[in-house]
């Protein structure tokens, strides 16, 4: 499983999880979830749109199990 985080406020917040590895730059989430995750291993970094504030883009963390 792979897992996107972002940090808010500087404490890491799972926000998505996928079993494959989708996520890619530019693309746009919901950042409000704090979804339960088993986030291990470091993959990579993705530039994601926040619907909540779409013209700010921001770095997101993507780890898997």
């Amino acid at each position: 499983m792979y897992y996107l985080i972002v940090r808010n406020l500087g404490a890491p917040r799972c926000i998505d999880r996928n079993k494959d590895d989708v996520y890619e730059d530019g693309m746009s989430f919901d950042c409000t979830p704090h979804i339960d995750c088993a986030a291990r291993e470091f993959i990579k970094e993705v530039e994601i749109i926040c619907t909540e504030h779409p013209k700010d883009p921001i770095i997101a963390m993507v780890f898997k199990d």
